[in-house]
């Protein structure tokens, strides 16, 4: 099992990424968000039962005293299909992009539905999990060389937190404008 670790607080807390498992579901299904973050993101209920082919993985924390006490206080989904997903992304053999459709090839991966349970938010959880997040998928999905995810453009908070992890915009001026709930970078 790969696990990625970071430190949160310097000396309280770690910060860990790795695949769901079975037994996590009752501690993710217990993950809330904001009601002004239920436009970018859904209930992890509603998450799981509707999101079909892609791959769940958890977000822990623990102190640096108790290593074996992991909390869960967040999740994301990968999705090896992201151009199936998405309409305004086709497949094809080569990555780019344009006014309202981004090109997906064989070397993309999708990032979705990133979240972090409003207990547990303004501690740095989502900062030091995005930091991680380009080393975790690459050591977990080798065959992929590229992350792909969309913000909404209200949504500031999270593309801070994907900016300051090292996430580039492929260009401002590019914006998918068929979000539900706005345009997305």
């Amino acid at each position: 099992m790969l696990l990625l670790s970071t430190v949160v607080n310097m000396a309280t807390s770690l910060v860990t990424l790795r695949r769901m498992e079975h037994v996590d579901r009752i501690a993710v299904l217990g993950l809330q968000v904001t009601p002004d973050q239920l436009p970018f993101v859904d209930h992890p209920i509603d998450i799981i039962l509707n999101e079909k082919g892609v791959d769940f993985h958890v977000i822990t924390t623990t102190t640096q005293d108790d290593d074996d006490d992991a909390i869960i206080v967040g999740f994301f989904l990968t999705d090896e299909d992201v151009g199936r997903t998405y309409d305004f992304i086709s497949s094809d053999d080569a990555t780019t992009s344009s006014a309202t459709t981004t090109t997906s090839s064989s070397i993309d991966l999708g990032l979705r539905k990133f979240l972090i349970d409003q207990k547990h938010q303004g501690q740095g959880f989502g900062g030091a999990a995005a930091c991680q997040l380009q080393t975790y998928v690459h050591d977990s999905y080798p065959q992929y060389k590229n992350l792909l995810l969309t913000v909404n453009c209200r949504n500031t908070a999270a593309a801070h937190v994907y900016r300051t992890a090292g996430f580039q915009c492929d260009g401002e001026d590019d914006l998918y404008l068929g979000g539900a709930v706005g345009p997305q970078i």
